[in-house]
């Protein structure tokens, strides 16, 4: 069926149902009108636009695994990163334990230890409580910064975390901080541009930030009372090192290694050749490793740029197919406003297909589905449109040059009705097929133009055609 009378959906337009509702204008979708008026405008556009969105929905799916990758080796660089600074400490501290052994001064702490216990472990106790001082003063240093964040404008924090994602978890878009914080000034989407404001936003981080606010304060405190804490510990540590000039390179280290070899030179001097030989193998695989992952995360970052710019061109394609596509819409409307014209001068009405639906113009905009659009203007807008259909239409695409019209003339204002008629009589490029129990509209139609029809309860539909097609080829 569809090979012999073309698309179905431009079909569907010719046929007028009597009944307001079912009539194509009524029953379709906004996207279902424009999808019909694209295809008789720009027959391959859908399908090209289809192609290319899948295509960039392709490039998308590799971007996200690239970056996911890239991530990955990111993450990766900041832990080797970390275990390097941390095998540079143990080498470091290591090599200074070893140092002290070839100066003599390690011997000379342990001596001193051993001959002037009171003082070594008064030097000890400070030590650890140093240690113990400085790991708090790290804690709170930590939690400061983390509340010093919330404090930041509420736009420039949005914006940061923007340009740190990868891309719009709705739209895919990606965008750097200056745009980003361009978008949220005017109340649209930081990613996608979308009108969205960030009032709920900012309510909730002006609650953050009073509640920040407070607890900076205790924190600053107990920072300063750590770092008079510590300053006063560095002080009784210079004291007892200037009282004992043997013990001023006794520190947290040299302690530690002391102890756990309960003092023995020899096996100090041993974990610590062993401990610094160790520290430098893993820093020579570290930096191996490190180098390593330096290349990759460059090669993912190339990748990057390689499907960036793939998407933009396609994204280029796809904003070209659809200004063709708008042209073809406003070029079909254009049709359809000067078919309504010659249909009837009774109804002079504007006319636009947008994204949220037909707008019909007169002394103010209104949509077709709202409700002070009569019913003689929705039948004769339905009947302009099916003419506009077939009259832009390739006929490769729909073959039938025919309208069919039940009762139309029943439903329009008596202005409007030997307006239509007139047109419909006079059209020499269509045929129509319509009904009517009017005494005036069959006067005005030729009798070898009229057949009678009897009452009867059997319809036939477009269905029943694929349903008589489906048991021929059984």
């Amino acid at each position: 069926m569809d090979e012999v009378l073309g698309n179905r959906p431009i079909l569907q337009t010719y046929f007028l149902h009597s009944e307001t509702s079912e009539l194509p204008l009524s029953k379709l979708e906004t996207d279902e009108i424009l999808d019909v008026v694209r295809s008789v405008t720009v027959p391959d556009l859908q399908g090209r636009i289809a192609q290319q969105q899948a295509e960039l929905q392709e490039c998308k799916n590799r971007q996200e695994e690239v970056t996911d990758e890239r991530r990955e080796v990111e993450s990766r660089i900041e832990e080797t990163n970390e275990r390097i600074d941390t095998a540079e400490t143990d080498r470091d501290e290591a090599q200074n334990v070893l140092r002290l052994d070839t100066t003599g001064e390690l011997e000379t702490i342990r001596n001193a230890l051993e001959q002037q216990e009171e003082a070594a472990d008064e030097l000890d106790d400070l030590l650890a409580r140093r240690q113990e001082v400085q790991e708090e003063l790290d804690d709170a240093k930590n939690r400061e910064e983390e509340l010093q964040s919330k404090l930041i404008d509420p736009i420039d924090q949005v914006a940061r975390s923007v340009e740190q994602s990868e891309s719009c978890p709705i739209c895919d878009e990606t965008v750097s901080r200056e745009d980003a914080r361009d978008r949220i000034e005017d109340d649209r989407c930081p990613l996608c541009a979308q009108e969205n404001s960030i009032e709920d936003y900012r309510e909730q981080f002006d609650q953050a930030k009073r509640a920040a606010e407070s607890e900076i304060e205790g924190v600053q405190s107990e920072k300063n009372e750590l770092k008079e804490k510590r300053d006063e510990l560095d002080e009784e540590i210079e004291v007892v090192r200037e009282q004992q000039p043997e013990l001023s390179a006794f520190d947290e280290n040299v302690r530690r290694r002391l102890e756990d070899h309960d003092r023995e030179l020899s096996a100090v001097v041993r974990d610590a050749r062993e401990a610094r030989d160790e520290a430098e193998d893993r820093l020579s695989n570290l930096r191996d490793e490190l180098e390593s992952l330096s290349e990759q995360r460059d090669r993912l970052a190339e990748r990057q740029r390689e499907v960036q710019s793939d998407i933009d061109e396609i994204r280029d394609t796809i904003g070209q197919l659809e200004g063709e596509a708008r042209r073809g819409v406003e070029t079909f409307t254009e049709t359809w406003r000067r078919v309504l014209e010659e249909m009837t001068e009774s109804i002079r009405r504007s006319l636009d297909i947008t994204q949220e639906g037909i707008r019909v113009g007169g002394d103010s905009d209104r949509t077709y589905s709202s409700e002070d659009l009569s019913t003689s203007e929705r039948h004769v807008l339905n009947l302009a449109f099916a003419v506009a259909v077939n009259e832009t239409v390739d006929s490769e695409r729909a073959g039938l040059d025919t309208l069919v019209v039940d009762e139309p003339f029943t439903h329009f204002d008596d202005d409007v009705r030997p307006e239509v008629l007139s047109f419909v009589l006079e059209d020499d490029e269509r045929q129509y097929i319509f009904t009517s129990s009017d005494p005036s509209v069959r006067d005005r139609v030729p009798d070898e133009q009229c057949v009678r029809l009897e009452q009867s309860d059997v319809q036939w539909t477009l269905d029943d055609t694929d349903r008589m097609e489906d048991d021929e080829s059984e």
